[in-house]
């Protein structure tokens, strides 16, 4: 079931009554990616979903609905954040960003055996050698606009987005010439927007063949976070099973990654991600994308565990 009139106008009541929360400023990545208030709204609605246990929908919750919106008020006011987009984002960088991506991060056409939007990256993939500190804040911007694409997708709004990120082949060298090339203030108010503000459900992140150099730092770090969230990530070998039995048959998996889909990951189709960003593009224009929303702001896409893609 969707969220009902009556839910939204609680939600509104709510809000009304509440100085933290500036619904004009809250809007600014939903308008640019076409979507009104009430979509904007729903979509927190649908963050606070209440279960059975049959993981039948009850209701949503409003309060905590207006809770997880004063957090995302306060998150896009972040500077860090703000300077993302201070010089805007046009079409020909977010079409020019999803070329370069193809092959490293990798929206799944089918949602997994639960439902949830299926993102598979591939770390490996990544030309370290050529990335610059404007290029990966590129892909910083490209993706917190399709990450906002997603929480209005059918799939990714109910049942979330589960991360599958494949580290094979990336040598510790690697890392370390990621110095100066990434702002980890920028990485940082990031992470926290996306996973403590914004109304999407992350529901698992599957680490296939860690390093030693990811695996017992984040092993030391597991313990001292939410219950909830440690129990959402898995440590997978190179056998992808743990992936296969949890997420999708191994048949549903390109051939790179062991899996007896018949077809590559440069094969595999892009309908999805390509129809969430160009649903991204829609008041995406050449000048300062706050500006041409009317109003004078300038910012609009995981935590360490699942942020790779990103961090590349």
């Amino acid at each position: 079931q969707n969220p009902s009139p009556e839910a939204l106008v609680k939600l509104r009541e709510l809000i009304a009554q509440d100085a933290k929360v500036s619904v004009e400023e809250a809007l600014f990545f939903a308008k640019v990616i076409g979507k009104s208030q009430d979509d904007l709204l729903t979509a927190f609605l649908w963050h606070a979903e209440v279960r059975d246990a049959e993981k039948q929908v009850l209701g949503f919750d409003c309060d905590k609905a207006l809770t997880r919106l004063q957090k995302y008020c306060e998150a896009i006011k972040d500077p860090k954040i703000q300077e993302l987009y201070e010089t805007g984002f046009t079409r020909e960088e977010m079409k020019e960003t999803a070329t370069k991506i193809k092959g490293i991060v990798t929206v799944m056409e089918q949602p997994d055996k639960e439902g949830r939007v299926i993102l598979m990256s591939q770390i490996k993939r990544i030309n370290f050698a050529e990335l610059t500190y404007e290029k990966w804040k590129s892909w910083i911007r490209y993706f917190l606009i399709v990450f906002h694409c997603l929480i209005f997708d059918e799939d990714g709004r109910k049942e979330g987005v589960v991360f599958v990120n494949d580290y094979d082949g990336l040598p510790f060298f690697q890392l370390l010439s990621l110095q100066g090339k990434v702002d980890k203030d920028v990485q940082s108010s990031v992470q926290s927007l996306m996973m403590g503000a914004m109304p999407l459900k992350m529901k698992g992140f599957y680490l296939v063949n860690a390093p030693w150099w990811i695996e017992v730092p984040a092993k030391i770090i597991l313990p001292f976070l939410s219950k909830k969230l440690r129990e959402r990530v898995f440590f997978v070998s190179k056998r992808w099973r743990k992936v296969y039995r949890n997420v999708a048959e191994q048949d549903r998996w390109p051939t790179d990654v062991g899996g007896t889909s018949g077809v590559s990951i440069d094969d595999l189709p892009t309908k999805k991600l390509d129809a969430l960003a160009a649903l991204g593009q829609v008041n995406i224009s050449n000048s300062n994308i706050g500006w041409d929303l009317g109003f004078r702001v300038r910012f609009l896409a995981v935590h360490q565990l699942a942020g790779s893609a990103f961090r590349a």
